[in-house]
């Protein structure tokens, strides 16, 4: 008879315990992927914040020549999907959610004109944009906030144009 408790112990404590483990679902297996693009198409380069319902960054990417990103590894929830620039200020968000019958979703997300600037010009200038396209955006920015400004472009031979 003793034997029957000990072994009736040792299943509830593994049945305990069973319950007690995460599930391998809670642990994170979903993916929010999409493409981030602006008045011109595409845009690379831009930094992807994945924040989850506490508001921690639980994902971070950086969008490609295709303006592709992509984020995996989390839990079933909704998440809030930012645009931030080199600053960690947010220049747009957007939301995914994932459920235990939707572990991927796309979220896609046009940026204006302005977004577009705030982004460049937080980022140093934007990577990869030739300097005529610098120039532009911060005026574009600068127009935006509300302060008139005359530029004049000039052919532009640096090696990122």
């Amino acid at each position: 008879m003793k034997q029957l408790w000990v072994s009736l112990g040792l299943v509830a404590a593994l049945a305990a315990w069973i319950g007690s483990a995460p599930s391998v679902r809670a642990q994170g297996s979903g993916a929010i992927a999409g493409v981030i693009s602006g008045p011109n198409g595409p845009i690379a380069n831009l930094t992807v914040n994945v924040v989850n319902a506490a508001g921690s960054v639980v994902g971070t990417a950086i969008t490609t020549q295709s303006g592709g990103y992509s984020v995996s590894n989390l839990a079933v929830g909704k998440y809030t999907i930012q645009v931030v620039n080199a600053e960690g200020r947010v220049v747009v968000t957007g939301v995914g959610t994932l459920t235990t019958a939707a572990l991927k979703a796309t979220v896609d997300l046009t940026l204006t004109s302005s977004q577009l600037a705030a982004a460049a010009v937080g980022a140093g200038g934007g990577a990869g944009m030739s300097t005529t396209t610098k120039v532009v955006l911060a005026t574009a920015a600068t127009v935006a906030g509300g302060i008139f400004g005359v530029i004049a472009i000039q052919a532009d031979s640096s090696p990122t144009k």
